[in-house]
């Protein structure tokens, strides 16, 4: 069941590369390579989420579900809006701890958000993979203050046993998640090079069954 695990890590990863709505978005508008980070201290003064609602969700308790949007860490609801209160949520933990510097704000687009769904987190475990592009603006000119960045982001996402602990400490897939997002833009503010995906190490995490 873990190469299972490892085999969904590989193709969502292989997905994310080849989506056609990568390959269309990446072909005209703002930059959306690898550019350097704020790299002065700056005060997060606000923040702005959008989920596109042209962004597929699936429901289907599959491995690997077809689908731009999947996420199960909510009661059965309004998908985009679930994803948007998670955004929220961490972006607002992260301006807690970016309160000296230049003011700027910062506006999240997600592009694709795949956690992991019933089948996946009762079994294997596998991957939370998210995709966003971050806008950082001058808090009082709104004028960018470097291009507009697409962030890739992913996080172990626990199976099984390991599900079962990490709930009954309180380590929801709302709590881990909402955390990591607030360490993603914390880290995309403030580290030389941005925040540095671990998709290799997460593979190797998988193995060893972490």
């Amino acid at each position: 069941m873990r190469t299972v695990g490892i085999l969904g890590l590989l193709a969502i990863g292989l997905g994310a590369c080849t989506s056609p709505d990568t390959a269309s978005r990446g072909a005209a508008g703002p930059d959306y390579g690898l550019v350097a980070p704020v790299t002065e201290p700056v005060a997060l003064a606000g923040f702005d989420v959008t989920v596109p609602a042209h962004l597929t969700v699936s429901e289907a308790n599959a491995y690997l579900p077809r689908g731009e949007i999947v996420w199960r860490g909510d009661p059965a609801g309004d998908r985009h809006a679930q994803v948007a209160a998670l955004f929220r949520a961490g972006a607002a933990r992260a301006q807690a701890g970016l309160a000296s510097g230049r003011p700027v704000t910062i506006g999240i687009e997600v592009r694709r958000f795949h956690a992991i769904t019933e089948k996946a987190r009762y079994t294997t475990g596998g991957v939370h993979h998210m995709v966003f592009d971050l806008a950082v603006r001058d808090a009082e000119t709104g004028a960018l203050v470097r291009p507009v960045k697409t962030v890739t982001t992913d996080i172990v996402a626990y199976g099984g046993r390991k599900a079962i602990e990490a709930e009954a400490r309180g380590e929801t897939q709302k709590a881990r998640l909402t955390a990591h997002i607030a360490r993603v833009v914390t880290e995309e503010l403030t580290l030389p090079g941005g925040h540095r995906n671990a998709r290799l190490g997460l593979i190797q995490a998988l193995n060893r069954g972490l």
